[in-house]
């Protein structure tokens, strides 16, 4: 059995040929400086980032495997909300990119009486003082193939029929 060599050059392939001993110390403490400048919002998120941080220091600087282990476990588990919540922020703002560029088209508005309404006679040019109309629609502002805004252009404006 190989003696174990912590000074073989597979631990100090990292980064700049630092070992990876002093390396990872000297990560846990930026992350952590990190963690510190982002209490902004002092809630249960900053108190669970810093606990987080702190056991890895704690796993870190005891050597410590299994805490190690669970630091790396809580941390992808943490990026994994990060990339989702950044996919919900990224459809967010495709959204209102798209919502800003597209041209909505002018609303038409009908009144429809579906129910028997009672209109006075004179009103409706009828002698017959019982006249009921049953089914009364009013246009508003009827839209035409031809009047449908096209992106870039303003819609004309309404004019009376």
């Amino acid at each position: 059995m190989v003696p174990f060599n912590a000074n073989d050059p597979k631990y100090h392939s990292c980064c700049c040929g630092a070992h990876v001993t002093k390396l990872v110390r000297i990560l846990i403490v930026i992350t952590l400086f990190c963690q510190l400048l982002s209490f902004s919002h002092f809630g249960i998120l900053f108190i669970s980032g810093c606990c987080i941080v702190i056991l890895g220091a704690i796993g870190v600087f005891k050597e410590s495997r299994a805490i190690i282990l669970i630091y790396i476990g809580l941390n992808v588990i943490c990026k994994a909300f990060d990339v989702t919540f950044s996919l919900a922020f990224w459809n967010l703002a495709q959204f209102i990119k798209d919502r800003d560029v597209s041209q909505q088209l002018p609303v038409v508005y009908e009144v429809r009486i579906d129910q028997p309404i009672r209109i006075a006679a004179s009103a409706l040019g009828s002698e017959d003082p019982t006249f009921i109309p049953v089914n009364v629609s009013v246009p508003f502002a009827p839209v035409e193939q031809s009047e449908i805004a096209v992106p870039g252009e303003t819609p004309p404006p309404y004019e009376e029929k």
